[in-house]
């Protein structure tokens, strides 16, 4: 399906009251929505850790439906479809992502073996595959919606696209800092590879089923698949990797994704996926200040 583009909502003025926008302002409704999903996901992550397997399901399908629910009423108040999870689109879209994610992580893998700092040792009981597998899809879903359904769009729509970028990458690497084993350089290698790839991702379509697809797929191919750390977390995984080299090429206790390997490969793609997104007519968006400026000239 063709691409959703922003500016075609944000320069409409016509069918709002001025009350309707007053709560339009993308300030008001980040501050709500971030507050509510945040606190939400970290109270979910904290219960799944804590309550067995079975129960973590429904909480996390608690919490998706939650987002959900607020990305309708955000929708709902903007006067538009929630395009964002176009259900026809999924079909196609979070495969896609599913296939970017995994083939994106497979190749820092192959490129740390080529170095020599990542070793296969053997193989493990397949039923690894399916280690924090809750965790893991609500990782994908719900840090998706927050980061780039509701902190990028709404921040891209006050500040535009350019700065709107930079703001979710910073703030998602942030968030990774007080993982386990977490250190300057794995926060600043989350907020550059991941935060640039997954909103190139989202760019590209304006809907979060790719972006979900890769998120998910780079978290565990990494994890149950290869048996490396996500994001400081040990994970028990298919294969028995072991990496043994500088830090700065094997991520540390970490995991890979903290590795200049990961920083560069990820980076890369992620660039190239965003220079096809801009070259979309209408998808990169001007801040505010100068929308409205142009606005008054007409």
């Amino acid at each position: 399906m063709k691409a959703y583009l922003p500016e075609q909502l944000f320069n409409q003025k016509k069918g709002h009251t001025k009350t309707e926008q007053w709560l339009l302002f993308p300030l008001w409704r980040l501050i709500l929505f971030f507050s509510v999903l945040t606190i939400a996901y970290g109270l979910c992550v904290v219960l799944c850790e804590y309550i067995p397997q079975m129960l973590a399901i429904p909480v996390s399908f608690i919490l998706v439906a939650l987002v959900a629910i607020i990305l309708y009423l955000n929708a709902l108040l903007e006067k538009r479809p929630l395009i964002e999870l176009n259900l026809k689109s999924a079909f196609i879209e979070l495969p896609l992502g599913l296939m970017l994610g995994l083939a994106t992580f497979s190749m820092v893998v192959f490129i740390m073996w080529l170095l020599g700092v990542l070793q296969f040792e053997g193989i493990n009981n397949y039923s690894n595959l399916l280690n924090m597998f809750p965790l893991l899809v609500l990782a994908g879903f719900i840090e998706e919606y927050i980061f780039r359904g509701i902190l990028f769009k709404l921040s891209e729509e006050m500040v535009g696209t350019w700065i709107a970028i930079i703001i979710q990458g910073a703030i998602f690497g942030l968030v990774h800092a007080p993982n386990t084993n977490a250190t300057a350089f794995s926060t600043f290698a989350i907020a550059v590879e991941a935060g640039i790839l997954l909103v190139a991702v989202y760019m590209l379509t304006r809907r979060l089923w790719m972006a979900i697809g890769v998120h998910f797929a780079w978290n565990w191919v990494q994890g149950p698949f290869f048996g490396i750390p996500v994001s400081g977390h040990d994970i028990n995984g298919f294969f028995e990797t072991t990496v043994q080299g500088p830090e700065y090429l094997t991520g540390g206790a970490f995991g890979a994704e903290a590795s200049i390997v990961a920083l560069v490969t990820c980076t890369l793609i992620g660039l190239l996926l965003l220079v096809k997104a801009i070259k979309i007519p209408g998808n990169v968006v001007k801040p505010m200040w100068q929308r409205n400026a142009l606005l008054k000239e007409h």
